[in-house]
């Protein structure tokens, strides 16, 4: 009976061997290939994910793939997990693909409204899979994807979207389906793609004319809705002639995080307008020029974004409705071959994030 019973405790402890390895991390199944390469199918946009749907949505739209990258590595989103050895996978992907698969989710919803996808309409969308990566947590995996859009206009948006499930196709296919809702959700997309009908013409008749009306100005900020490409401004905002909210990149000296006195009283203007806006969110994002080392960057792009929110913290703005990100020198604003460029990329950019319209 002794010897059975120090048999069963030794079978149990190479069991957890094999299953845990001698460093404490769970040693996933690899197959005997080198690659494993995945191309996302395409999943529909759900209604439930839109905030709104276009009154008067544009007849034609152009959708181009803006991304070129080669094959790529999935990488941890966490490097650390990989570097204390947690898990070690052999995903590949090319973001021209995955860029792809994000406009075939996009034609589905244009063809949907009715809208035709051609190569020459008037209004374009350029399409980027910026970037990608993966989460693994014990019971499933999250796939984080970046898409970037860009109109024909020249605006220009980041839709980030960490999206779990426990299986890397669900995932990653569904991450890139939120990152498309994402996209038509954004206001400023939402106005380029909407055009109004022609007016009717009126019947003759012998009654008086009627009485013009006013332009409409729905958002209160002084310009009409005719005119106005950023509807639902917050109270208080000071807008451009495109009833935009005039929003400032905070510029830092070199290798400084500390706020400038002359962008105080653009930070005090915001917290103002977000505390007269209780539902209005704001993110800051952190930003480096490409000297010195990535890890004293983003730790440097990290306090620039994170001083900003003290401040605006100081000034009343609450917390909760604060997010800060860092992207040290990843998302340059201009060339960082100069001094002019680099000075311009020390900055915490502010992306206000105005809440869901009614139904």
């Amino acid at each position: 009976m002794f010897k059975f019973t120090h048999l069963f405790v030794l079978v149990g402890l190479l069991a957890l061997l094999s299953i845990y390895g001698c460093g404490g991390h769970r040693i996933y199944y690899e197959p005997d290939y080198t690659e494993r390469f995945y191309v996302p199918k395409t999943i529909p946009v759900r209604t439930e994910m839109l905030s709104e749907q276009v009154s008067y949505p544009c007849k034609e739209v152009t959708l181009i793939n803006d991304q070129n990258a080669e094959n790529v590595s999935l990488s941890a989103c966490d490097q650390s997990f990989e570097e204390v050895g947690a898990y070690t996978h052999k995903w590949f992907a090319n973001l021209r693909l995955w860029t792809e698969t994000s406009i075939d989710v996009a034609r589905a919803e244009m063809i949907r409204r009715g809208v035709k996808v051609t190569d020459t309409a008037s209004k374009v969308l350029k399409l980027s899979l910026y970037r990608a990566c993966l989460r693994w947590a014990f019971r499933d995996i999250g796939c984080y994807v970046d898409l970037k859009v860009e109109t024909g206009d020249g605006y220009i948006a980041h839709f980030e979207i960490d999206n779990r499930s426990i299986d890397i196709h669900d995932s990653c296919d569904g991450a890139i389906t939120r990152a498309v809702a994402a996209m038509f959700n954004n206001p400023v997309i939402r106005a380029y793609l909407t055009c109004p009908p022609p007016p009717s013409i009126p019947a003759r008749t012998a009654a008086a004319p009627p009485v013009k009306k006013p332009p409409l100005d729905s958002d209160g900020d002084g310009v009409t809705d005719d005119r106005d490409k950023c509807p639902g401004t917050p109270k208080g905002a000071k807008v451009d002639q495109w009833g935009c909210w005039i929003l400032p990149d905070i510029q830092f000296e070199f290798d400084k995080h500390e706020i400038l006195s002359k962008y105080r009283p653009i930070l005090d203007e915001v917290a103002t307008v977000m505390k007269m806006n209780p539902g209005l969110r704001m993110i800051l994002g952190g930003h480096t020029c490409t000297m010195g080392t990535e890890r004293y960057n983003v730790r440097l792009s990290e306090n620039r974004a994170e001083t900003v929110k003290r401040y605006l913290v100081s000034r009343g703005a609450d917390p909760m409705n604060i997010l800060s990100k860092w992207y040290f020198y990843s998302r340059p604003k201009a060339s960082n071959d100069t001094e002019e460029g680099r000075s311009r990329n020390r900055r915490t950019e502010l992306e206000p994030v105005l809440p869901l319209l009614d139904k």
